[in-house]
């Protein structure tokens, strides 16, 4: 099986309302009231509607506001409790400057909608799906917030997600005199990783894999500076050297570890997860450099010999430079 066999089933869209208020980052949570969770609100794509209108409609739908999209935060796939394969791409959705509009009305099937400050909301939802969307919101609008903390404080270590990203921008390969093992990230490059040390911040990370190239150590090292956590450059994760074997992959999808890595390895990797886990890696075909994939989800149970397995799998575009 390959990433194109596992199409996801359901398609749909949500957002992340927010407002500054009182000096402090709100969101917009919703409850359902028949599943008794906190969630971003979120449904299903009408038959004909594009993916953004739908996560427009669905905010209207379930918090009684109107809003537009502002930035593109990602995309999750993960399997329902019904069973079922689908794929949700979020928004966040500015609710203005007029707090006379920011009056919740709750409609369908959600029985209750908050303000919510972004540290308290990053907690308060139900599905640890939710956290790692707020999360990726947070790092895309270069936000740095205690959320980070009190998220990793109360998070069972089985839930930790494994996070991998591709190296930021690093020149023309062909330009480069000297080895390509040394070429360093280029400006850009060093604004991508500087953000990223941002996004990376609001996650549960106690490891640090990188290849040995130069644009790969550099891209997480302002996130090891932040963190204080070391970089450990492994072979395995070098361009050209594919991790060959389920067991060697195991080994490296650990819960609460970032990989850095290039572009052909990437895409052996993750297509390795939808092999795994049954799940559509989103941002698969593009493989921009500075992207970052997400899985989550226990992998217990699994062995080496059958390859880890998560219950989702998500992709963050590369920051904003």
């Amino acid at each position: 099986m390959t990433n194109a066999d596992c199409t996801p089933e359901i398609f749909g869209g949500g957002g992340v309302i927010w407002r500054v208020y009182n000096g402090s980052l709100q969101v917009v949570l919703v409850h359902h009231g028949t599943q008794g969770d906190w969630s971003i609100p979120k449904g299903k794509q009408d038959p004909g509607e594009d993916i953004e209108t739908c996560a427009v409609r669905e905010v209207l739908e379930e918090t009684g506001l109107h809003c537009e999209t502002d930035l593109y935060i990602g995309a999750f796939h993960y399997i329902d409790r019904y069973n079922r394969t689908k794929v949700v791409q979020y928004w966040s959705m500015h609710a203005g400057d007029d707090e006379e509009l920011h009056v919740l009305s709750p409609t369908m099937e959600i029985d209750d909608a908050r303000w919510v400050n972004i540290d308290e909301a990053v907690n308060m939802v139900t599905i640890s799906r939710d956290r790692l969307v707020l999360c990726g919101f947070v790092g895309s609008y270069n936000l740095y917030t205690a959320s980070s903390k009190s998220y990793q404080a109360n998070l069972d270590v089985a839930k930790a997600p494994f996070l991998a990203i591709r190296h930021g921008s690093a020149g023309d390969r062909g330009k480069f005199k000297g080895s390509d093992q040394k070429r360093p990230l280029d400006e850009k490059g060093t604004a991508q990783a500087s953000r990223l040390a941002i996004y990376l911040a609001q996650f549960p990370i106690d490891t640090i894999l990188s290849s040995p190239a130069a644009r790969c150590t550099q891209t997480v090292e302002p996130f090891s500076q932040l963190t204080g956590l070391s970089i450990e450059t492994t072979k395995s994760l070098g361009e050209g050297s594919f991790c060959s074997t389920k067991e060697l992959l195991y080994e490296i999808m650990r819960p609460g570890t970032l990989v850095c890595t290039h572009g052909d390895v990437l895409e052996h990797i993750v297509n390795q997860v939808a092999i795994t886990s049954g799940l559509t890696v989103p941002g698969l075909g593009e493989l921009k450099k500075a992207s970052m994939w997400i899985f989550n989800g226990s992998s217990n149970g699994s062995t080496a010999s059958e390859g880890p397995r998560f219950k989702v799998a998500g992709y963050l575009p590369p920051p904003r430079t």
